[in-house]
């Protein structure tokens, strides 16, 4: 009798303490579902360089390197393709930056990358805020390759493209967060300023274009 009464014990023992983690448990899961992450901010879509940017006399800034004598990067995809209503068109780079407006900034901005011409970069953007806090100011020649640009539209005052690209080798001076052998999309957001086309933002998200539009109430 004594052996069944502890055992009798043991099993509403158990069973209370099954209930108390299935109980447990339901709370933990209505409160999760009944609190729902807040919404992201324009600001969650900025593109940021996460980590610290090399500065002007860092050795990995060798005066020296050319990318462009580099047999594994001249086999590379070079070309700046651009959509055009339907139909993607391939320039060299060197003709992509005869195009004027927003098309003239985003290849100068890539042909900046390439060359690694510090002046030219910081001058292409507007804001000297976002550059300053979000874009590495010093980068080595950066071997992109894979190019694609789309137009997206305008809204208000801002014309939105898609730049696609990839780097080869990357040595995470410029783009930390991109994966070798890939090519990766950023959305941009372009304005004119003194009837020349600046950079006011880069995006790591189509939605930061979806936040800008409802944000207006069109």
């Amino acid at each position: 009798m004594k052996n069944r009464t502890k055992l009798k014990k043991r099993i509403v023992i158990g069973i209370l303490i099954l209930v108390i983690i299935a109980a447990a448990a339901y709370v933990y899961n209505l409160l999760t579902e009944d609190t729902p992450e807040p919404p992201k901010t324009l600001e969650d879509y900025l593109y940021r360089y996460n980590a610290t940017p090399i500065g002007p006399d860092s050795e990995l800034l060798d005066p020296d390197r050319n990318i462009f004598s580099y047999e594994p990067y001249l086999e590379k995809d070079r070309y700046f393709r651009l959509w055009q209503g339907n139909v993607m068109v391939g320039y060299t780079m060197e003709e992509a930056l005869d195009f004027n407006g927003a098309v003239g900034t985003i290849s100068r901005y890539l042909w900046s990358l390439m060359n690694a011409d510090y002046e030219t970069h910081a001058a292409l953007f507007a804001d000297k805020v976002y550059f300053e806090e979000c874009i590495p100011a010093y980068f080595t020649q950066q071997m992109i390759y894979g190019i694609e640009v789309e137009y997206l539209g305008s809204h208000e005052e801002s014309a939105y493209f898609t730049v696609t690209y990839g780097i080869l080798e990357n040595d995470l001076t410029y783009r930390i967060e991109m994966e070798e052998g890939k090519t990766q999309t950023q959305w941009f957001e372009l304005i004119s300023v003194n009837d020349a086309y600046k950079i006011n933002a880069i995006y790591t998200s189509p939605m930061a274009i979806v936040t800008i539009v409802e944000g207006s109430g069109t």
